[in-house]
């Protein structure tokens, strides 16, 4: 997808440089979310969080994450979550829970979130809908 061509530069030049991968299980970035509902989205680069469905027939899906505010990628709705601090240096995290959000789920489109004070993110949005591919 041509619009999303300058996120994906900077994800692979992020990778390059940091040796994390581009695609990475959710816990990853957040080790204090143990549940397997987890399990179920990845980021891609540190914008985004892909949460696929994985039932068939599904039109809804429930991604385990803590955006303090996410929003939708394609339709810019904004979902509250909880904001976990980050444990001192040299201590691990403890096991929090995961805001769970019921997200529409339609076959045409994917369900991507991203943090709602993400630059990078804001600007993906912002090329999708000069490209005509939100609604």
């Amino acid at each position: 997808m041509a619009a999303s061509a300058s996120y994906r530069r900077s994800v692979l030049r992020d990778a390059v440089a940091s040796g994390e991968p581009v695609v990475r299980p959710v816990t990853v970035d957040e080790p204090g979310l143990t549940q397997p509902s987890t399990a179920a989205g990845w980021f891609f680069g540190d914008s985004l969080l892909v949460v696929p469905v994985l039932r068939a027939g599904s039109a809804a899906c429930a991604p385990a994450c803590r955006p303090a505010t996410g929003s939708s990628l394609f339709t810019g709705r904004r979902h509250e979550g909880t904001d976990l601090p980050d444990p001192p240096p040299g201590v691990q995290p403890s096991t929090a829970t995961a805001t769970q959000v019921e997200l529409d789920a339609p076959l045409d489109r994917e369900v991507v979130l991203y943090r709602a004070d993400d630059p990078d993110a804001q600007r993906l949005r912002s090329a999708l809908r000069a490209a005509g591919l939100l609604r």
